[in-house]
């Protein structure tokens, strides 16, 4: 946290004296400033900055940045549009760098861009081949492994095991989590650790393991180094609360990471949240609340042509329905959300 905070003052300090020196002075430091604060604004997950600062300077970084620096700017400012939801925008972005980054032969930036597809093609894919992703991420990790670049590495093995989770095999997540955490801890790399505990988080929830998500959730939010990074953790605690039974905590978790994720206009953690919002909001007793927002969440889904999420909203749906037609008094509803990790699993609610 420190390192970064003394990165942000330095580089803004670099701008502040090249928006006072003449062009002939600062035109070679400028792409070299400008990659270094978006790459800055990337580790503090502030997307939305990193938006507004990068679509400043475009022409600005193309006119006098170097092919390798206009396909790292691609990267840079395209992963943070998908992660804002601007599906469009990132898609040309991030294809743009990946064409330049294969003409040049720079397999470090084939690494990057390729990890930006790799997440492009997962949160916005519609009617794509379940082996998508695995195929990005694998040509990304493969240059990895011989180049050393272990950021990329572990955004590209926390895009993999998202997608595996998202895939219903929440076991091969849990396996790349584990992997994770144990290289991370070897490395003393915070990232990789909490990336790791969060993907094993999940998987907990998935196999009703409720006791151990809480456990490895609380560890990744001692250690995540952004306020995203923590979202992800939290919501995990969130959904282990809920499903333990403390209905009002979990709800109130819930919401909160909801809250944050629209605050920071974060599209992909509010992906995995909304469906589990509607459902704990019907295990606080508000059935019709619940199923409402459900299928409002539904409808959004199909505009976005995103096919996995209508289908978990239903699947919650029908099991909410079945829980009710049984007239017991304390309902048990086994609600499965497959994608971004959940799978929510006997639920029990006040009828």
């Amino acid at each position: 946290v420190y390192s970064l905070r003394e990165a942000e003052i330095r580089f803004q300090q670099a701008l502040t004296i090249i928006d006072s020196t003449p062009k002939d002075v600062w035109q070679s430091y400028l792409p070299r400033t400008i990659l270094g604060w978006m790459k800055l604004k990337h580790f503090n997950r502030a997307f939305r900055e990193t938006m507004r600062f990068g679509e400043k300077y475009t022409q600005v970084l193309k006119q006098y940045g170097t092919d390798r620096d206009v396909s790292m700017y691609s990267f840079w400012l395209g992963y943070a549009q998908l992660q804002c939801g601007a599906f469009e925008q990132a898609g040309d972005l991030l294809k743009e760098g990946l064409r330049i980054a294969e003409e040049i032969g720079d397999l470090e930036c084939i690494a990057f861009t390729t990890t930006g597809m790799a997440w492009l093609t997962w949160v916005s894919r519609s009617n794509q081949s379940c082996d998508a992703v695995p195929l990005l991420c694998n040509r990304a990790l493969e240059i990895t492994r011989s180049h050393n670049i272990p950021y990329i590495a572990t955004l590209t093995k926390l895009c993999l095991g998202v997608d595996r989770a998202s895939r219903g095999l929440p076991f091969e997540s849990r396996e790349i989590g584990m992997e994770l955490v144990s290289a991370g801890r070897r490395n003393k790399d915070s990232f990789a650790v909490a990336a790791g505990l969060q993907l094993m988080a999940w998987a907990d929830v998935t196999d009703e393991e409720y006791d151990s998500c809480i456990q490895n959730a609380q560890e990744a939010l001692l250690i995540s180094p952004t306020p995203i990074d923590r979202l992800s953790a939290r919501g995990a605690l969130g959904a282990a609360k809920v499903l333990q039974g403390q209905s009002d905590e979990g709800y109130k978790l819930i919401k909160s990471v909801r809250d944050e994720a629209n605050d920071m206009g974060v599209f992909t953690v509010l992906l995995g949240v909304e469906i589990p919002f509607g459902a704990a909001i019907a295990l606080k007793g508000d059935i019709a609340k619940g199923v409402d927002w459900i299928e409002e969440q539904i409808s959004k889904y199909q505009l976005m042509k995103n096919d996995g999420m209508p289908i978990v909203g239903h699947i919650v749906l029908g099991e909410l329905y079945l829980g009710m037609l049984t007239r017991e008094q304390k309902l048990p509803i086994r609600v499965l959300l497959q994608n971004m990790g959940f799978l929510f699993r006997s639920l029990p609610f006040a009828a």
